[in-house]
């Protein structure tokens, strides 16, 4: 087989998640993770509609979870992995629906769901 390395190369491990919180103003809220390799990460929580409908004792309850392999909080049912928070994937579980419907957040789901679109383009 000329030509063709018949070396495999390994994926570098995913970054592990050192400690994360919520914090900012209410309008413009932050979801920041630091990860072990330096890198800081901040997401709005608009991305994040189960969060953002959640009450805020709800959210303070997060835990680093999976040794840093992600993000749980229990009270919500809501798992979100560090793959995912790198790449800025909303969380359009079927989850974050229901909560959606039920507090009439369905227009504002529906706005998130077509940002994830547009991004993906």
């Amino acid at each position: 087989m000329r030509g063709r390395s018949t070396s495999t190369r390994k994926a570098a491990p995913a970054p592990k998640i050192l400690v994360a919180a919520i914090g900012g103003p209410r309008t413009s809220q932050l979801l920041m993770v630091a990860l072990h390799d330096g890198r800081v990460i901040g997401l709005p929580l608009s991305l994040f509609p189960i969060l953002v409908a959640a009450k805020k004792s709800d959210r303070d309850e997060m835990e680093v979870v999976g040794d840093g392999a992600g993000l749980r909080w229990h009270r919500l049912d809501v798992d979100l992995s560090v793959e995912g928070l790198i790449a800025g994937r909303p969380d359009f579980t079927a989850r974050a629906e229901t909560i959606a419907r039920e507090r009439n957040l369905a227009a504002y789901f529906r706005s998130l769901a077509g940002f994830a679109v547009r991004r993906a383009g």
